[in-house]
């Protein structure tokens, strides 16, 4: 069975606050000690489960984990940039799709540094109507290759949104979000006993779980923090002004959609005023 993980920062054990992964040089020693141990608790978790074959995606800074400290049996990506980023060289041949450490759409309640794509940039998202964050993202672009997302990590918060969204999906909860920057955190080895038993659970039942399937085409809205980061977006072709600080595009299914995403969550930040 081949799983692949794609793991990001804020939704990991003890991580509260961007002062532990600084995206110019990385993340702080501890944040990488602790990133590493839940990735390989999952590991451990799912090869007990019947798994044999893992790709690690670190997709934050694409070089906060520990390579030599992690489960000689993974492949890692590493580095940037990835063409189709958070979930770059999937395809069919995966049986399922691990979302290790992720976080909350922004405008998530007492979620732990709750955002979508760009924190400054991107304040809402939605496909066909339906309220998305970075997980509704790697979900959608997962079942465009029929791959459902069998495992969650992180706090409380993203829990919620999982279920909600994917309906049948294992979680492991790593921390209870108090507000942004504040969260209940274990000891971590108690957050990795948590990660290995539901990744063995979801390994072991991998027939529960099902690829999220929207009505293609598919129409998605971008809500900005302001009209200069909306109408930078409106340039981009197939684009369309739904108001002040709100973009549309139609796309016939996801694999352009999330292409279309990267552009439109990444490119307006350029027009950022420190000030206003």
């Amino acid at each position: 069975m081949k799983v692949y993980m794609s793991v990001d920062l804020e939704g990991i054990t003890g991580l509260v606050g961007s002062y532990q992964m600084l995206p110019a040089t990385g993340a702080l020693p501890e944040a990488r000690e602790l990133l590493t141990g839940d990735v390989n608790a999952a590991i451990e978790g799912a090869r007990k489960g019947g798994a044999n074959e893992f790709w690690v995606n670190e997709n934050h800074s694409g070089r906060d984990l520990l390579l030599e400290k992690l489960d000689p049996e993974a492949e890692v990506l590493i580095g940037k940039p990835k063409p189709m980023q958070t979930l770059e060289g999937i395809d069919s041949s995966f049986d399922c799709v691990f979302m290790i450490g992720i976080h909350a759409a922004a405008g998530t309640e007492s979620a732990v540094l709750d955002h979508t794509w760009t924190p400054k940039c991107v304040q809402g998202l939605r496909v066909n109507g339906v309220r998305i964050g970075e997980l509704g993202l790697n979900a959608l672009l997962a079942a465009h290759y029929d791959v459902p997302i069998a495992l969650v990590t992180g706090d409380q918060a993203v829990a919620k949104e999982a279920e909600e969204l994917l309906g049948d999906v294992e979680c492991a909860i790593v921390k209870i979000g108090l507000d942004r920057y504040t969260a209940r955190c274990p000891h971590p080895s108690k957050a990795r006993q948590a990660i290995a038993a539901a990744a063995e659970k979801a390994v072991k039942e991998i027939e529960r779980f099902k690829p999220l399937k929207m009505e293609e085409p598919m129409v998605m809205e971008l809500d900005y923090a302001n009209s200069a980061f909306a109408t930078f977006a409106s340039w981009i072709p197939t684009a369309e002004r739904m108001g002040p600080r709100t973009v549309a595009f139609k796309v016939p299914d996801f694999y352009v959609g999330f292409r279309t995403f990267l552009a439109a969550a990444a490119l307006p930040i350029r027009y950022d005023d420190p000030m206003y």
